[in-house]
């Protein structure tokens, strides 16, 4: 075979095992079944799987589809299925479970803003969030010099501002004292 192609055909050792094989009388071209983890996992299997329990962990389902855990996480990944928005899933199922829970026949509507950064957010507890019926509150821009509540004061103010233009400064001060004359106190809020 050498003498005929040089560079396309396989090496010495290989045609040493096929011979081998075409002596005994086996001259199927498919690999036989071996001990280790399997090369490819059932997606359609890992989903099942995944309904059925979707709080359990990949070590745990190595040993219902007999794969390693890594091909797990790969075949995960591949279904759209986050790390990070699991662990997400699980800790919102079960405070909005508490809110019901703690507070029978008077549950509040719920502003929820996310610890981490914006970049960080899954569509996917986004979506969850929604459907409890809570509000997401949008992070605030980053800003060393600007504390949290200054900024929600300051984007109600620009909204208020919003269209009017002005001269002098007495109109800017005139403005500005009846925009927070005009909003509520704190105290009048709390004890609605």
């Amino acid at each position: 075979m050498r003498d005929v192609d040089k560079d396309h055909t396989p090496g010495q050792r290989t045609n040493v095992l096929w011979y081998k094989r075409f002596k005994v009388g086996d001259y199927t071209f498919e690999h036989e079944e071996r001990s280790g983890r399997p090369s490819e996992l059932n997606l359609s299997e890992l989903r099942r799987v995944m309904k059925t329990d979707p709080l359990q962990s990949t070590m745990e389902m190595t040993g219902t589809l007999g794969v390693h855990s890594s091909s797990i996480e790969s075949g995960l990944k591949k279904l759209g299925m986050k790390k990070k928005s699991d662990d997400m899933y699980r800790t919102t199922s079960n405070l909005s479970i508490a809110i019901v829970v703690w507070t029978p026949g008077k549950v509040r509507k719920v502003h929820y803003q996310h610890d981490n950064a914006r970049p960080h957010l899954a569509r996917e507890v986004n979506s969850e969030l929604l459907q409890f019926g809570w509000t997401l509150l949008p992070h605030p821009p980053y800003s060393p010099d600007i504390a949290t509540s200054n900024y929600w004061l300051l984007s109600d103010l620009t909204r208020y501002l919003e269209g009017k233009s002005f001269t002098t400064r007495a109109q800017v001060e005139t403005e500005l004292t009846s925009y927070f004359a005009s909003s509520a106190c704190l105290l009048e809020r709390w004890y609605l």
